[in-house]
């Protein structure tokens, strides 16, 4: 979305990870769940989960594997 506006518009932003190997994909909180637990001691990983999902929709969702490329 370059220039996403007005009421009518199904959705205003769009995420992106990347990663270098599809393990991260298969469990992306791994490596999360420590840093999260620094960051927010008083807090359950499952419990922002669920405040996040409760602000946003997920309209669409892909998984892209990069086969080549060239310089």
């Amino acid at each position: 979305m370059r220039f996403p506006f007005g009421t009518e518009e199904k959705y205003d932003y769009i995420t992106v990870n990347t990663f270098d190997r599809f393990g991260p994909l298969e469990d992306p909180f791994a490596d999360l769940g420590e840093i999260f637990k620094k960051v927010h001691p008083n807090m359950k990983v499952d419990d922002i989960g669920q405040q996040t999902e409760a602000t946003r929709h997920l309209v669409r969702s892909e998984v892209w594997q990069l086969m080549d490329e060239t310089q």
